[in-house]
């Protein structure tokens, strides 16, 4: 069986065009696989900014504004006897 050059040139671009799509999926597959990545790290920035805040609001400096005023002069009470 012989192969003329028109055979060898259809094959040579069959095997291109599988080779380049491959070659962009590949690619493409990566990229939203990085956005993914990118948005689950947001999203746990968004949720770990939320609980700091409620974590904040319900520390001292939340619940008893001065606090550390109340403590100084504490201190300072017991330290002088």
């Amino acid at each position: 069986m012989k192969f003329s050059i028109r055979d060898l040139l259809l094959v040579t671009v069959i095997v291109a065009l599988a080779v380049g799509w491959g070659l962009d999926h590949l690619a493409t597959r990566s990229e939203c696989q990085r956005l993914e990545r990118e948005i689950a790290s947001s999203q746990d920035r968004e949720r770990l900014a939320v609980l700091h805040e409620e974590v904040r609001s319900r520390s001292l400096d939340g619940a008893i504004p001065d606090w550390r005023r109340r403590v100084a002069e504490f201190n300072q009470v017991h330290r002088d006897r």
